[in-house]
C-alpha cells in the first residue's frame, strides 16, 4: 500500500454522531464522505442534493428479525399487510391497533419537536422557560421511561419489547431513558403520513435504529 495515498472513508448518517465524526477525521486529512438518507438541512448547506450525488434509495425489507428466547420469530417489515400479521401473531386483539396509536403519537412528537427543539436555538437556561416549549415538553410524557410508554400501547411482553429496542442504540436501559428522549427514532420508525393511518405512496420502514446513530 502506498503511505502516501490519501485514506479515504464512508461515513453513514449525518446526525449529530455522523458529522462529529466526519469534521474530526477531516481534521486528521482523511477524505470523507457522508451519506444520509433524509434530504433534509444537511444537503442545503452543503449546497447539494441526493439526486445531484447519484444517491439511490434502496427499500430494506425485511428490516429486522428478533429472536426470543422461546425461539419465536418477529419481522419487522416495510409491508404493512405482513407487519400486520406479525403484530396479530403476538397480540391478535391489541397488537395492529396498538402499533399505529404508537406511530399516531411518535409523530405527532416528532411533529412538534422540529417545532420547538431541532428549529430553535438554546443560548441559556432562560430558553427552555418559553411558553411554548413548556407547553409542548409536557406533551412528551418526560416522566415516562421509553419502556413505560411501550407499555402503554402493547400489552404484549414482546412487542414491548421490539418496540422499545432503540433506547439500546444510545446505550441505555429503556427502563431507565425517558420517552422524549428517542424522540428522533420517528425518523427511522416510520416513512409514512399518519394523518389518516393509511398507508400513502411513501413506504413504511421500520428500522429500530436511533437517529443520532452512524456508521462508518
Amino acid at each position: 500500500m502506498d503511505p502516501t495515498r490519501k485514506k479515504k472513508v464512508v461515513v453513514i448518517g449525518a446526525g449529530i454522531g455522523g458529522i462529529a465524526t466526519a469534521a474530526r477525521l477531516a481534521q486528521c486529512g482523511v477524505e470523507v464522505s457522508v451519506y444520509e438518507k433524509n434530504d433534509f438541512e444537511t444537503y442545503q448547506h452543503l449546497g447539494t442534493s441526493m439526486p445531484s450525488e447519484g444517491i439511490d434509495l434502496l427499500k430494506c425489507d425485511p428490516n429486522c428479525n428478533f429472536w426470543f428466547d422461546d425461539g419465536e420469530l418477529f419481522t419487522t417489515s416495510t409491508d404493512l399487510a405482513r407487519m400486520k400479521r406479525q403484530l396479530e401473531k403476538l397480540d391478535h386483539q391489541h397488537g395492529f391497533g396498538g402499533f399505529l396509536a404508537f406511530l399516531q403519537e411518535s409523530h405527532q412528537h416528532y411533529q412538534q419537536s422540529v417545532i420547538h427543539v431541532l428549529n430553535k436555538d438554546f443560548t441559556g437556561f432562560l430558553s427552555l422557560l418559553r411558553p411554548a416549549f413548556l407547553r409542548y415538553l409536557f406533551r412528551l410524557h418526560p416522566f415516562h421511561t421509553v419502556w413505560q410508554r411501550a407499555s402503554h400501547f402493547f400489552p404484549s411482553h414482546k412487542l414491548r419489547q421490539v418496540f422499545s429496542l432503540a433506547s439500546m442504540y444510545l446505550g441505555m436501559s429503556p427502563f431507565e431513558i425517558p420517552d422524549c428522549g428517542i424522540v428522533g427514532q420517528y425518523r427511522q420508525t416510520s416513512r409514512c403520513q399518519l394523518s389518516s393511518l393509511e398507508p400513502s405512496e411513501e413506504y413504511y420502514n421500520f428500522s429500530q435504529q436511533a437517529g443520532s446513530g452512524c456508521l462508518i
